[in-house]
């Protein structure tokens, strides 16, 4: 009876984690997976193949890139994810005496649960997890075996393959096999190795040769957390060799769990899942769910203001409701260029719906190269690709095209797109790509950001129908104080807004202007009394 109950404990401990690890990615934080899947580009081709595996750890980095794919939909990530940690649960289990009683079933989860802690950072890459699952399956493979020669073998194929996470392997094939004085020799043989790769490959950082290339986005960038979990998990089997492990477990899980949060105890942080939730329900044109999430609690920073912003201009709220969110200041509505991954895409999907393709193509081109390991993006590139076609680049558009359809999840859209390219009467019958060029500028102009309110203002000037433009250009007047400007485009709006009645975030400014700022309460006003105090105070 007893085995029985042991039996059916051992596999749902691991099934109800494996629900746990579904859930809190796939609903509680689809927004990382959204994160990482728009940061590379799997292609389905042998030299993008060999790119990877040339360095060591290379198949862990194309297997986790493979699978990362999947993240395109929150399910398939989520239930990627959830396999993966089941797998290393059980990994883990196996390497640990008596597993099938509930302690080590139960401890077999701990570092696993470091692991998810780690991955509250966004950069942590995938193939982290896969080369420690990669090598501690080895290890229990060969578990059973006494033929230590047969590891002067594996080392060199399992540092290739996974990088510095050989040396977890080692580590548990020397407690498994019990023969200490080889395995320091073999200690040496694989330090031997990765000194070697040093001289093979002068191009890669040493640090990233001996500690592991692409377990994180940026590079030469460590965590001691990337450090604590492999220590965690070879130290545990050594523990449960011990008499007093009752009181050793509960002092490893404090002291990994208090070096988790010295590394950094900002993971999962909520302003920064926030902003990551916006740009996916962006991404979906989701518009009313991020005024939604905007109405219960917005992040007071730029990039959250661009994202909402442009939601209500989506929806044709702009200028009812713009100074009921928050509004960080002049680059609200489209922020300068900022070299890095994220901050900027409101900016370019705001060029996109506006109709200013280059500068579109300007910003979504430096998202992609700010991609700090070098990676492309599916999301950006396709943005890219929809740029060219539209300004009638159909060879530069191929070349992008090309791209996606050597993908799972962009080649449909790929051979879509390619449908399209020389076929001008497609094009402008195309519902976006149609709307952008009929909302193009009519003539070239040299991008100027500090003169961006000029250059929307001629935007819709070029084209009345542009109502977007109209929206942008008078919320710029006002995000930038000029209420005099606001008050002369006045009668762009009544002519051309389709507005029955001047909306009432208009009303509200008209009001605090007339007033000459004695109209406290109102929500332009609260705005342009907390710009004032800001500037009095730099």
């Amino acid at each position: 009876m007893k085995t029985i109950l042991n039996k059916y404990l051992n596999k749902s401990i691991s099934i109800l984690f494996g629900v746990f690890i579904f859930l809190f990615w796939g609903v509680l934080h689809p927004e990382y997976l959204n994160y990482h899947e728009q940061n590379q580009l799997f292609l389905f081709s042998w030299d993008y193949f060999v790119q990877r595996v040339v360095l060591p750890g290379g198949l862990a980095d194309w297997i986790g890139e493979f699978l990362v794919q999947f993240y395109y939909y929150a399910w398939t990530g989520a239930l990627v994810l959830a396999l993966l940690f089941v797998a290393l649960q059980r990994t883990i289990l196996y390497q640990l005496p008596d597993r099938k009683t509930l302690v080590p079933q139960l401890t077999s989860l701990f570092p696993v649960a470091l692991l998810l802690w780690h991955m509250g950072d966004k950069e942590v890459l995938l193939s982290y997890t896969v080369s420690l699952l990669l090598a501690t399956s080895v290890a229990g493979l060969m578990k059973g075996c006494r033929k230590w020669v047969l590891d002067i073998l594996i080392l060199p194929v399992m540092y290739w393959l996974a990088g510095p996470m050989a040396w977890v392997y080692l580590v548990l094939r020397a407690f498994s096999a019990n023969k200490w004085k080889v395995y320091i020799l073999l200690a040496a043989y694989l330090l031997s190795l990765q000194y070697a790769c040093i001289y093979i490959l002068p191009q890669i950082p040493v640090g990233e040769v001996m500690l592991g290339i692409n377990y994180y986005r940026v590079p030469c960038v460590w965590h001691l957390l990337q450090f604590v979990i492999p220590v965690v998990i070879v130290v545990l089997p050594f523990v449960f060799r011990i008499k007093r492990k009752n009181i050793a477990l509960p002092v490893i899980a404090l002291a990994a769990v208090a070096l988790g949060f010295v590394d950094d105890a900002k993971h999962y942080d909520k302003d920064m899942c926030e902003t990551l939730k916006l740009d996916m329900l962006v991404r979906q044109s989701r518009w009313d769910d991020v005024i939604q999430r905007a109405e219960d609690y917005q992040v007071k920073n730029a990039v959250s203001s661009c994202y909402v912003n442009l939601s209500l201009a989506m929806r044709r709220q702009l200028a009812e409701r713009m100074f009921s969110f928050y509004q960080s200041g002049e680059s609200a509505l489209i922020l300068p260029s900022v070299r890095d991954n994220i901050s900027n895409i409101g900016s370019a999907e705001a060029f996109f719906r506006l109709g200013m393709v280059n500068s579109c193509l300007r910003y979504f081109s430096d998202l992609q190269e700010s991609i700090l390991n070098r990676r492309k993006s599916g999301r950006f590139t396709q943005r890219i690709a929809e740029c060219h076609i539209v300004n009638g680049k159909y060879a530069v558009a191929q070349k992008q095209i090309d791209l996606l359809k050597q993908t799972l999840f962009y080649r449909s859209w790929a051979l879509e797109a390619e449908k399209y390219l020389g076929k001008e009467a497609m094009i402008n019958a195309h519902a976006e790509w149609g709307r952008m060029r009929r909302f193009h500028f009519k003539q070239e102009y040299l991008f100027s950001y500090p003169d961006i309110e000029k250059m929307i203002g001629q935007l819709f000037a070029d084209n009345t129908a542009n109502k977007m433009a109209l929206d942008y250009f008078m919320g710029g007047m006002l995000l930038k104080g000029d209420m005099q400007g606001f008050m002369n485009y006045l009668r762009f709006v009544e002519s051309y807004g389709g507005y029955t009645v001047m909306p009432m975030g208009y009303q509200d400014a008209i009001t605090y202007i007339k007033s000459q700022g004695e109209a406290y309460g109102t929500a332009y006003g609260n705005y342009a009394q907390r710009m004032m105090a800001a500037n009095q105070n730099q």
